[in-house]
């Protein structure tokens, strides 16, 4: 059986031998509120504060349609590149 989930362990604890999906939802409103902060970084640091903002919005764009793999693969890319080289592919 297969569940769709907030990450919460409500849903874990009743069947916990079962597949847990979790919803990207709460996760993309979260970064929401990232790029919030992001604005205000772009006072001191403009630059950085657009490359962040751009791999905010294409990873929120990958769990809001549902591309969960794609988004994590993503982010460990994102995370690996020792500069902003290739991380815009």
């Amino acid at each position: 059986m297969t569940f769709m989930t907030d990450g919460g362990d409500t849903v874990i604890n009743l069947a916990p031998a079962s597949e847990h999906i979790r919803d990207g939802f709460p996760i993309t409103m979260r970064i929401t509120v990232r790029r919030q902060y992001v604005k205000g970084l772009a006072h001191h640091h403009d630059d950085a504060a657009k490359m962040l903002d751009r791999y905010l919005r294409r990873i929120k764009g990958f769990l809001w349609h549902g591309n969960r793999h794609e988004g994590q693969a993503f982010i460990v890319q994102v995370c690996a590149a020792p500069n902003d080289e290739g991380r815009d592919s």
